[in-house]
C-alpha cells in the first residue's frame, strides 16, 4: 500500500507506480544511506547520513 504522511490512499499500490530514480548515491563522494525525503515548494530534499564503518 502506498501512504503519505501515514494517509493511505485508497487503490495506490506498487503495482500502478513507477520507480524513478532520483539521485545515485553511488556518486556519492562518500558512503551514504538516506535517511529522510522531503518535498516543499517543487523541490525534492533527501537528507542523508554517513554510513561509518
Amino acid at each position: 500500500k502506498f501512504t503519505i504522511n501515514g494517509a493511505t490512499i485508497p487503490g495506490m499500490t506498487s503495482n500502478v507506480l513507477e520507480d524513478t530514480e532520483i539521485y545515485d548515491f553511488n556518486n556519492f563522494p562518500i558512503p551514504v544511506k538516506a535517511d529522510t525525503l522531503t518535498t516543499d515548494n517543487g523541490q525534492i530534499r533527501i537528507k542523508v547520513k554517513p554510513i561509518l564503518n
